[in-house]
């Protein structure tokens, strides 16, 4: 375990970097070249407080999940439960990255629908709720927990099926960035997006800054609006809310600052 702690610094560290870095791209000094499209534009900035809750929760989150995630992934393959492909064909890696898209997203809607439960929320999902304005800071400011249960889910993909390790970075690289973007407090997807039938099922920051605003059980999936336009969890509110952020060009902000 003690190894384990140890290789974990270095991903914990490049994960805390960039999230660094994407706060101060969103809400230091170029915010005011990107300000159009601002989320909830009214809304009071992060105090100090906050901020160190994130900033605290993220490193306990990610410390914790990824040295326990490193030690039964050594467990999994020196037992022979995870395998690797030798040289995967680009086809079985794009395989593997779609099949890992759409499961975890049903399997994330589900979990995210237990951690809105009475005792779950109280105990768990509160600690990411604290934020109603998230910003790239929030997103990984979460209970080991719900971080574990989360990470998780790509070691489990892989106990039924031979891993691609280009699979596995890909879905890793693609896991982290997405999470920040959702968490960026800005929407740059144009106006026309949930509008049309194929790309109002992929999810934008605002609808998942939404589930902040109003963390009530609504628009509770992670990579795309199927499973709450299934089972109606998705906002009354996401056209409107979408349609007030995009209503301004980006360009606008800059000649007006």
């Amino acid at each position: 375990m003690l190894e384990s702690a140890l290789y974990a610094i270095k991903p914990v560290t490049g994960l805390m970097a960039f999230i660094v870095l994407a706060y101060s791209f969103f809400f230091g000094p170029f915010r005011r070249f990107i300000g159009a499209r601002v989320i909830q534009r009214y809304a009071l900035k992060s105090n100090r407080d906050l901020i160190f809750h994130e900033i605290g929760f993220t490193l306990l989150n990610l410390t914790i999940v990824i040295t326990l995630t490193m030690f039964i992934m050594r467990w999994l393959f020196g037992n022979a439960y995870i395998e690797t492909i030798p040289s995967p064909s680009l086809s079985t890696s794009i395989s593997q990255f779609l099949i890992y898209f759409f499961t975890f997203d049903l399997y994330y809607y589900l979990f995210h629908r237990l951690l809105h439960t009475n005792f779950f929320y109280k105990y768990v999902h509160s600690i990411h709720h604290r934020s109603t304005r998230p910003t790239p800071l929030t997103s990984y400011s979460v209970h080991p927990f719900e971080g574990f249960v989360s990470f998780m889910f790509t070691l489990m993909l892989f106990t039924v099926m031979d891993m691609s390790v280009p699979a596995f970075y890909a879905m890793n690289a693609y896991s982290v960035i997405h999470a920040v973007v959702l968490h960026s407090g800005h929407d740059f997807f144009p106006r026309w997006w949930y509008r049309t039938p194929l790309a109002k099922y992929y999810v934008t920051p605002v609808f998942h800054d939404l589930h902040h605003s109003d963390p009530t059980g609504v628009n509770l999936g992670i990579y795309t609006t199927i499973w709450d336009r299934l089972f109606g969890t998705i906002s009354p509110d996401l056209e409107q809310a979408f349609d007030a952020t995009t209503s301004n060009r980006v360009a606008s902000s800059a000649r007006s600052a």
